[in-house]
């Protein structure tokens, strides 16, 4: 028996409501094809996968979150699937969502050693005022 599925072009559901793992950053958009060349472009080294047979998606690379937030990151991760030929003309090229929940400033903060000598400078400067 065949089975039929229906998949929306108009939206995204609610990321959480999907098999997706729930504590990673990661980008979603429609489609059924894991070897769509601008997801396998701006996903690497990540592999994309398909969820439910409509949907790609895959973490962030870590790469993107380097100096940047999570607008940052939506932005960037955009225009690189526009850059890599995803229209953005028709309804189901401009739907894409994001899941962030994972460390994001990956690079950016130094280690929690550096962050103490930090906070025990400016203490310290504080003091002498």
């Amino acid at each position: 028996m065949a089975t039929n599925t229906f998949c929306p072009t108009d939206r995204i559901p609610d990321i959480v409501s999907l098999p997706v793992p729930q504590n990673i950053n990661l980008i979603i958009v429609p489609g059924s094809d894991a070897t769509y060349p601008s997801m396998v472009s701006c996903c690497q080294p990540n592999k994309v996968e398909i969820v439910t047979r409509c949907w790609l998606w895959c973490e962030i690379p870590k790469s993107v979150f380097n100096g940047t937030d999570e607008k940052g990151a939506q932005y960037l991760t955009k225009i690189c699937l526009k850059n890599h030929g995803r229209e953005s003309n028709d309804l189901a090229g401009s739907i894409t969502g994001w899941q962030f929940n994972a460390g994001i400033r990956a690079g950016t903060a130094g280690t929690m050693k550096q962050m103490d000598v930090w906070m025990l400078s400016i203490s310290g400067w504080i003091y002498l005022m």
